[in-house]
């Protein structure tokens, strides 16, 4: 069955209540979803008997969406909830498979399926699993999307969920996002929009390999575990949008490789994890640290144990801000050897504003290759010596 969208005009949407549904359930977690038109997810849950964990528990959510561009440039989404798609839904005891109906668009055809399932072998040697992260209340998940079309696929975006406080009360729960190094906020369904505060669209990650979880949990220690099992760093974002009173649209994207590229396909480089638990940032936190552990940026161990680490990484002291952007390079310098002076030691210096921009001036966020700052390499191999070491800021 074909379903047809309009790439330019108003789409129709339907309603998201599903017609009938059912329960994949392992130990300590079970996923509801909507078996008809619209076929999606509804909730996760600690257990087939207990509420839905922050989502109102009868509607099907958007589960994912699709940014793409048509041949002339025209931008367009397709979410399986905004078109009423139904299809297919497969469960075994260690995985449920849903496939969703084809969608006509430009040139073809596009069609979107996904898979949630347990700790498997194949997944515990993804993802480096300990033994003790293969018994964890977690689900894994990956989509695929067939494009057999004319558009290309800018960004995937799943899952795609929208939070209420739902059994909770809204004051009594926390956010904990992954934004750069993590954030958390309380009452998060009222919080201000902004950088840094609150929420905001797009937050979250460009890539690298900072912070890769995120959780919603209450007071009454009920939890809501996501994650990104990615050991490589593809490129991703991770939203939440309080712009509707009292919902946090969530969503986890990730940018397709050969994006520009009409009919190219889409398969997830790595699992979302959806869990369950019982607790607070501390216990989301731990389960996540089962996995970050054995990545390649932890797995070699403390640092103070590496070998490939700089003895100078090891043995700072201190670390500072400095800014080409507001100062010469005699003045930071200046600055620096006083507060050696008086504190002693080596001292690291994370340098903002380290090269300069068309007229000259430092400009953090020009393209890189422009020269440095005037004055500054010299003044930074000179300070080196002195035990105090620049690392450059990388926006």
């Amino acid at each position: 069955m074909l379903k047809k969208i309009a790439l330019i005009g108003t789409l129709i949407a339907v309603l998201a209540l599903p017609v009938s549904a059912g329960v994949f359930e392992a130990t300590g977690i079970a996923l509801q979803y909507s078996d008809s038109a619209p076929l999606g997810l509804i909730g996760v849950h600690a257990a087939a008997d207990e509420p839905a964990l922050f989502v109102d528990g009868e509607s099907t959510q958007t589960t994912w969406e699709l940014v793409m561009t048509d041949p002339d440039g025209n931008e367009f989404k397709i979410d399986p909830v905004t078109l009423g798609l139904g299809g297919n839904v497969d469960a075994t005891a260690e995985k449920l498979t849903m496939v969703w109906d084809a969608t006509e668009v430009a040139g073809g055809t596009v069609k979107v399926s996904c898979t949630f399932e347990t700790a498997t072998d194949a997944i515990a040697d993804e993802c480096k699993l300990t033994r003790a992260a293969r018994k964890m209340p977690v689900l894994y998940g990956k989509i695929n999307v067939a494009n057999n079309s004319d558009c290309d696929i800018r960004e995937v975006q799943f899952p795609r969920m929208t939070f209420v406080a739902g059994a909770s009360k809204p004051e009594e729960t926390t956010l904990v996002f992954p934004r750069a190094y993590g954030r958390s906020w309380r009452d998060p369904f009222d919080a201000p929009r902004g950088y840094l505060v609150g929420t905001i669209e797009p937050a979250g990650l460009t890539g690298g390999s900072e912070m890769h979880f995120g959780t919603l949990y209450d007071d009454a220690g009920s939890g809501l575990y996501w994650a990104m099992y990615d050991g490589e760093g593809y490129q991703k974002r991770s939203v939440y949008d309080n712009k509707t009173a009292e919902q946090i649209e969530f969503k986890l994207c990730c940018t397709v490789e050969n994006c520009l590229t009409p009919g190219v396909d889409f398969s997830s480089p790595y699992p979302i994890v959806l869990g369950a638990y019982e607790g607070d940032w501390w216990d989301a936190a731990r389960m996540y640290r089962e996995w970050a552990l054995q990545q390649k940026w932890c797995a070699k161990g403390p640092w103070h144990k590496r070998e490939d680490v700089a003895d100078w990484l090891k043995e700072c002291d201190i670390w500072i801000r400095g800014d080409a952007r507001r100062y010469p390079a005699e003045l930071e310098r200046d600055f620096i050897y006083e507060l050696q002076d008086i504190v002693g030691g080596t001292i690291g210096v994370q340098l903002y504003g380290w090269y300069g921009g068309e007229d000259g001036k430092a400009d953090w966020s020009s393209t890189l290759g422009w020269p440095m700052v005037e004055g500054y390499p010299e003044m930074i191999a000179e300070t080196k010596a002195r035990g105090i070491y620049h690392t450059p800021y990388v926006n």
